[in-house]
């Protein structure tokens, strides 16, 4: 019997446990990060009182992230993937949703299966590309007359979230989040990117150009800050870019020194 709760305090090493099995290579979030932003929005799955599983999930507007899904090694194949997302499923009409959205890696067959069964099918791939900032600071690019590159505050937001068929508050700048953008002579969005210096990363990066989204990459180095790690080093060299739908973008920065770190694909739709 697989019992679905809201996760509390006490859960938080659990959590940590079970994060790593994302196998993303991220930095697992703190405590504090824990319960400002995540434990509000993750259930987890219990077995005779045990954890042995959760999901992480957040509403923007009428759409449902669900940010992470995992099982215990031991509880995989079980019905434990698919009691949490019910439960999701639950939670976000709740709350107003109507659509939902993951990103699951491309070679993650038994969750893709999973998340296809629940009606969910497949919209774009993302290349999670890891770039040195010395790499990023060598960018040189010539960009067309007019177009403009630079930090985007609040008031822009909703305009570059219509322009990219973002989720509502997707990339809600914060003193923790720098919002970069590219626009045309006629004001136009070009590219953008969503960068957490303390990550360090852009986990939402989108362009229609490859010259704009170079820019865009380029202007980060302005907002880097120092990082000591010594267990993920690359934090203290570089930073993590999302590339999504833009494979000529990815290439791009492949080519100027950057390293393909993984690739994911995103399902959505309609809540069941």
């Amino acid at each position: 019997m697989i019992a679905i709760e809201p996760a509390r305090p006490e859960d938080f090493p659990t959590f940590l446990e079970l994060f790593e099995e994302l196998q993303t290579g991220d930095t697992p979030p703190t405590r504090d990060q824990f319960e400002s932003t995540i434990r509000p929005g993750t259930l987890v799955a219990k077995r005779e009182g045990v954890i042995v599983g959760y999901a992480f999930s957040q509403i923007f507007g009428d759409l449902c992230y669900v940010r992470h899904l995992v099982s215990a090694p031991a509880s995989r194949r079980s019905g434990v993937g698919r009691a949490l997302m019910g439960a999701v499923v639950e939670r976000a009409k709740e709350a107003g949703a109507r659509r939902w959205q993951l990103n699951v890696k491309v070679d993650n067959e038994p969750a893709i299966a999973l998340y296809t069964s629940l009606g969910l099918r497949r919209v774009f791939e993302t290349v999670v590309v890891r770039i040195e900032w010395a790499s990023v600071r060598a960018i040189e690019v010539e960009l067309p007359p007019g177009v403009r590159v630079g930090r985007v505050d609040e008031a822009q937001r909703a305009r570059l979230e219509k322009a990219f068929a973002l989720p509502e508050g997707l990339i809600a700048p914060s003193d923790a989040k720098v919002l970069v953008a590219a626009f045309d002579l006629r004001d136009e969005p070009l590219a953008l990117a969503l960068f957490v210096p303390s990550f360090p990363g852009v986990p939402t990066f989108r362009a229609r150009a490859v010259e704009p989204a170079l820019a865009v990459v380029a202007a980060l180095a302005t907002y880097a800050v120092p990082i000591e790690d010594e267990v993920r080093t690359w934090r203290e060299q570089g930073v993590q870019i999302v590339v999504e739908d833009a494979e000529d973008v990815a290439r791009a920065l492949l080519a100027r020194g950057g390293r393909e770190h993984f690739r994911i694909v995103q399902l959505a739709g309609n809540l069941p």
